[in-house]
């Protein structure tokens, strides 16, 4: 799915720039905002305006398959959670190692692994184009941002792929030329 594609690509940008990132609920299970229809909408805001409102952002985190997602026991939630599968849910994610969760543990834990994403200095690095990289000290973080393939050509070095947001060539070398598929993004180190 593109728009998950296009989210993990750059939450992996965000994660090695400076300051402290956060996640919205949700966000690390890949979900969409949720379809509140307007006589079932709890913000107040809403309610007086023809505004959206915020509680399609705000519907409940799907934690288990089953009559009110794990967020509940009574019949329903607190706001409607159509559109939800049970692949969207914390306890099918935690058993699929190619779910959202899992690649947001994995870059969680790499950000935590490797100090220059942390304290050198950003580099901006590459052309112009749709992929967007910087360099941290022995660290490269390239996304694609473009809906069709790109390469990025990185530095001079020996640089290994320890992330991909979608899988593709982990603890490989990079070699001269990165090709990264559409909304595809890479931590490199040398």
């Amino acid at each position: 799915d593109a728009g998950r594609a296009r989210a993990l690509a750059l939450s992996t940008l965000l994660m090695g720039l400076p300051g402290t990132p956060f996640l919205f609920q949700g966000e690390e299970l890949g979900l969409e905002n949720g379809c509140v229809p307007r006589e079932q909408a709890q913000d107040p805001v809403a309610r007086r305006t023809e505004a959206v409102g915020r509680d399609g952002a705000r519907t409940p985190l799907p934690w288990a398959p089953g009559p009110g997602w794990g967020f509940t026991d009574g019949p329903q939630t607190w706001l409607p959670m159509e559109g939800r599968t049970e692949a969207d849910t914390v306890a099918v994610q935690r058993t699929d190692p190619s779910s959202m969760l899992h690649r947001y543990r994995a870059l969680i834990a790499l950000r935590d692994a490797l100090p220059d994403l942390r304290r050198q200095p950003v580099e901006w690095v590459g052309e112009d184009g749709p992929v967007v990289a910087y360099r941290r000290g022995d660290a490269i973080v390239a996304a694609n941002c473009g809906g069709q393939p790109s390469s990025f050509t990185p530095p001079d070095g020996a640089w290994v792929v320890v992330f991909s947001s979608n899988h593709d060539g982990e603890s490989q070398p990079a070699g001269d030329e990165v090709v990264l598929a559409a909304h595809q993004a890479v931590v490199l180190t040398s």
